[in-house]
């Protein structure tokens, strides 16, 4: 019996193997349960539903012996025939899903990637950030760090409330140099958020890490890389900010709480000594964090925010908005006067 979330998806698959098998008179038999095995592999790497649909469908028919799996292929971000020019769109433009657009951009930085999977990374222009993903034959080229591209046509994906770029078969890329490149030094590219810390996550206040790799434990003595290890006790933040259109999660390591709050790692250790509990450290980020409109700058990497700088921003009072008024209304007079 599979779970009815890939359901669906699972008919999808098994309604493109029956057209091949009858357009080729090629037998192609898999068990429903067997796909559904592939879509829980492909979910865990943060794969959306349609390219689960198309990566699987394409991986049975070339096992079967079919030479042109393409043909049978087809998902929503499938590019129409007789398609006019794309139109060329900025990263803060891009609102809607599967568009087909002209995208230039420079390369900031690339993930590590596995089947089916064969690049993705995150894209940089004059306006902002965007992640990109290449699939396993969907093309022979893959982008370098810090090259400037034109991508035309890709298309856009919205998942999990984030829009990224999706290089297919039909995009041609063409890197571009001198005059024509964008002017973007990814050493030192930052990107400015505003918002409010409206929460906050697990993991934060008084933490261990793992002194061989420096990974955050659940237990104090192991760690699922390096196994028994030594730890050693860290602080920081991890807050959801809100800038009312959307939301990052943000870390703050320990110099940077200490400047938000007030109290450094060595005072978090006499707190939480002092009262043998550790959630009194975060109890205390909380209550002096909580609700302050901050200024960030850093790297956006999509749902996670990474900050290098920041700034504490005093929201207008209404005393303030009254005094503006004020101000406005004496404007106003004088120009009656």
């Amino acid at each position: 019996m599979t779970e009815d979330r890939f359901e669906q998806h699972i008919e999808d698959v098994q309604e493109t193997l029956q057209r091949a098998e009858e357009q080729t008179e090629t037998e192609i038999s898999v068990a429903d349960e067997e796909i559904e095995e592939q879509f829980k592999q492909y979910a865990e790497k943060r794969v959306d539903p349609e390219d689960c649909v198309e990566n699987i469908t394409k991986s049975i028919l070339k096992d079967a012996g079919i030479s042109n799996p393409n043909q049978f292929i087809y998902n929503g971000t499938s590019r129409s025939s007789g398609v006019s020019e794309d139109v060329p769109m900025e990263v803060e433009e891009i609102e809607e899903d599967s568009r087909w657009i002209q995208f230039t951009g420079v390369v900031l930085e690339l993930y590590d990637s596995t089947d089916p999977i064969a690049q993705h990374g995150r894209l940089v222009d004059d306006t902002g950030s965007i992640r990109f993903t290449i699939f396993e034959g969907d093309t022979d080229e893959l982008l370098e760090v810090g090259k400037c591209y034109r991508l035309d046509p890709v298309v856009t994906n919205e998942y999990e409330g984030e829009y990224e770029l999706k290089l297919r078969n039909e995009t041609d890329i063409t890197e571009l140099e001198g005059g024509e490149a964008l002017d973007i030094d990814i050493e030192n590219y930052t990107e400015k958020k505003t918002g409010t810390i409206i929460d906050f996550q697990s993991q934060m206040g008084l933490i261990n890490r793992c002194e061989e790799c420096n990974r955050v434990l659940t237990e104090s003595d192991y760690c699922p890389d390096c196994g028994d290890v030594d730890s050693e006790l860290d602080l920081r933040i991890k807050a959801v900010i809100d800038n009312g259109e959307d939301s990052w999660t943000v870390f703050f390591n320990a110099e940077q709480t200490e400047q938000l709050t007030g109290m450094s790692l060595e005072d978090a250790k006499n707190k939480a000594r002092e009262h043998s509990d550790r959630a009194v450290v975060r109890e205390y980020i909380e209550r002096k964090t909580h609700a302050e409109y901050i200024e960030l700058h850093g790297r956006d990497r999509g749902r996670r925010f990474d900050v290098e700088e920041f700034e504490k921003i005093d929201v207008p009072t209404n005393e303030d908005f009254e005094n503006i008024l004020d101000h406005m209304q004496s404007l106003v007079s004088e120009q009656e006067a």
